[in-house]
């Protein structure tokens, strides 16, 4: 999800590096972002997914960030990757997880 914090990082925010981001950023940008096509990630976005401190990047999320991801993309690459989101309801920035 927050594999765009470098669009924001280049716009002059501040972001804290999280581990994994560098590499999320690089393989799953195109999957989850507003308009990406309903295509299943690549194996090295599922890694990079797997990989990530998502505590960490939840922090992270503004409402700039948010306003560049589609959740119902993040959700559908989590659930094709296996990986766990925080559960529905809960905080990830300024976003509300959704049921995935």
């Amino acid at each position: 999800m927050a594999g765009l914090l470098a669009g924001s990082v280049a716009r002059g925010e501040e972001v804290e590096a999280c581990k994994g981001q560098d590499e999320l950023l690089k393989e799953c940008r195109k999957y989850v972002r507003k308009g990406a096509p309903d295509v299943n990630p690549s194996q090295s976005c599922c890694d990079a997914m797997n990989a990530v401190d998502l505590t960490c990047l939840c922090k992270q999320v503004t409402p700039a960030i948010a306003g560049l991801v589609d959740i119902k993309r993040v959700c559908t690459v989590a659930k094709h990757c296996k990986v766990k989101l925080p559960p529905p309801g809960s905080k990830c920035g300024s976003e509300e997880v959704p049921e995935c």
